[in-house]
């Protein structure tokens, strides 16, 4: 083989390896696209009214009294991203049982929108006081690392009062 069609091979070569990275990084892209939703779309949650919560809890009987303490969890049917949060959800569930919280799993549905936008995730109500509403955490893979509920449940636990309302945030989320 001559030295001027060995280059051309490499050029070749190096040329498909690029084009091949190239459509690796768009597809990739692509697919974390479309999984990446807003959790409030709609920004509901902007001027959530604390006491109307409250409200709405009970009247669904997702808490018993103003006086409870509780964790509830809420996924959709057919949400892909309900798998993300498990192990997550595990870890919040023995912390909070710990300290006296009831711990419930609702499935969101249209009943529950006004209240939750979308799942996974979950409310932390501790003796009338709202601790935190809104996703686990946020980003692609929505992991413990980049919690917001453990945060606001670690500060509220040692003291500090928080009524923490996370809306404004894209991650693995199913809206209904």
């Amino acid at each position: 083989m001559s030295p001027t069609s060995k280059s051309k091979l490499s050029l070749i070569n190096i040329s498909l390896v690029f084009v091949w990275l190239v459509g690796t990084v768009f597809a990739a892209y692509y697919f974390v696209s479309k999984r990446m939703t807003h959790f409030d779309s709609n920004n509901q949650l902007a001027n959530v009214e604390v006491e109307q919560l409250f409200k709405r809890l009970n009247d669904e009987g997702l808490i018993s009294s103003e006086n409870s303490k509780a964790v509830i969890h809420f996924t959709a049917d057919g949400c892909h991203c309900n798998k993300v949060p498990e192990s997550h959800k595990v870890e919040i569930d023995k912390l909070v049982r710990s300290e006296g919280f009831e711990v419930s799993n609702r499935k969101l549905s249209d009943q529950f929108t006004d209240i939750v936008p979308a799942a996974p995730s979950v409310i932390v109500v501790d003796n009338g006081q709202l601790v935190y509403l809104g996703p686990y955490s946020a980003g692609y893979s929505c992991s413990k690392t980049n919690s917001f509920v453990d945060m606001a449940i670690n500060n509220h636990l040692q003291g500090f009062t928080s009524d923490v309302v996370v809306s404004d945030v894209t991650g693995c989320f199913c809206q209904v």
